[in-house]
């Protein structure tokens, strides 16, 4: 854990071993320094925490003005925590998912568990009155009239970011 403020918000940069060596970032922003208890929203996205605060800077800032905490944590293979950026069929974020099939889970399973796991550990660490979840996409759309091509044809569609979202 790792203190420190900007202006009125502080922030806690906590990392937290949910599984043996598997590590989740996190990152709290608290609205008030001499508020005892707060609700939380859980800011949840694909791209991670850092994409969050960049995409979604106005909405994090009105929540802490009205006294609300956000916390942004990078479960298994979400921001920091990410293998590398694609999903196409020979990449290492595959290859996890494919591991986690031979050992009788799901990459989306072991996330939720992760997920579940911090949301323990804020109930027992900060004075939490409620929490909310937040999954967001930052995805861009497809182009209007777009025609989805074979594969190997022409380019592909882009790819679509459910992952904060699905869990929440």
């Amino acid at each position: 854990r790792k203190s420190g403020s900007l202006g009125d918000i502080a922030f806690e940069q906590i990392v937290l071993e949910v599984e043996p060596d598997i590590l989740v970032p996190m990152l709290l922003l608290l609205p008030d320094q001499d508020q005892r208890e707060y609700p939380i929203v859980i800011g949840l996205s694909q791209d991670g925490k850092e994409k969050f605060l960049e995409e979604r800077a106005e909405e994090i800032a009105a929540l802490l003005t009205q006294g609300v905490a956000v916390f942004l944590p990078d479960v298994r293979g979400m921001g920091e925590t990410c293998p590398d950026s694609s999903r196409q069929p020979r990449s290492e974020a595959t290859a996890l998912s494919a591991t986690e099939l031979i050992l009788g889970r799901t990459l989306l399973g072991s996330r939720f568990l992760g997920l579940r796991i911090v949301m323990a550990y804020l109930r027992v660490h900060e004075e939490v009155t409620w929490f909310t979840l937040w999954g967001d996409s930052f995805a861009p759309t497809n182009s209007v009239g777009f025609c989805d091509p074979l594969i190997g044809e022409d380019d592909s569609p882009v790819q679509s970011e459910p992952l904060g979202g699905l869990l929440a």
